[in-house]
């Protein structure tokens, strides 16, 4: 499968993917605008979710909000992925005796099996925030940046919970604000924080 390993799967892999998936629908929605022109008929795919006559105006309707739904996958990869590299790096850093180890494992003992554990509330982020504010920083910005740019990720654990559970309510931040390449930034800026606040007292990098 594509995104397979966590571990190894980077945010712009997913940004890449989604990329030629929206350039094959714009490749589809120009075709069915093609053939509306010479009065032709739309593929046998098209005309099971578009009605007969469909006009240029539904058409680009329909398109645009398939790209939406892609958009909305998007995040969904890059959320999860980043969700995975956090609980595999936590499993091995419980093993650990430094300070953010011994938090890792005071959740895991809390935790009836390792996948249990909260991500954020409580959690294994959480546990990387009570890590960062307790290590001295040359400059007091550093930390506020750090902190900022791990808090930054539940906006996207946000938007993921809403898709899971059914989308059945309005949400304050949603899918518009977190375009993949937005996204993806999230991610990236993640994994930077904790890697630079993992060296900061000698701790193993971040996974």
């Amino acid at each position: 499968m594509l995104f397979d390993d966590p571990t190894s799967l980077e945010p712009e892999d997913i940004v890449h993917w989604f990329e030629v998936c929206a350039a094959g629908l714009e490749c589809e929605e120009r075709e069915a605008h093609r053939q509306l022109g010479t009065q032709g008929q739309l593929s046998s795919t098209l005309t099971e979710v578009l009605s007969v006559g469909a006009t240029r105006e539904e058409i680009s309707d329909y398109f645009k909000a398939c790209r939406r739904e892609l958009e909305i996958s998007a995040l969904l990869m890059l959320t999860a992925s980043a969700e995975a590299r956090l609980r595999l790096d936590a499993s091995i850093r419980m093993q650990n005796q430094d300070a953010l180890g011994k938090r890792l494992k005071v959740l895991r003992g809390n935790a009836r099996s390792e996948w249990m554990i909260p991500l954020y509330e409580d959690g294994i982020v959480d546990a990387w925030k009570a890590y960062i504010g307790s290590i001295n920083l040359p400059v007091r910005a550093d930390r506020a940046r750090l902190l900022a740019s791990v808090g930054r990720f539940k906006n996207l654990l946000g938007v993921r919970h809403w898709v899971a559970h059914g989308r059945y309510w309005r949400i304050q931040r949603g899918i518009e604000h977190f375009p993949p390449d937005v996204a993806a930034g999230v991610v990236e800026d993640l994994y930077i924080a904790l890697r630079a606040a993992a060296g900061l007292e000698g701790l193993p990098s971040f996974a």
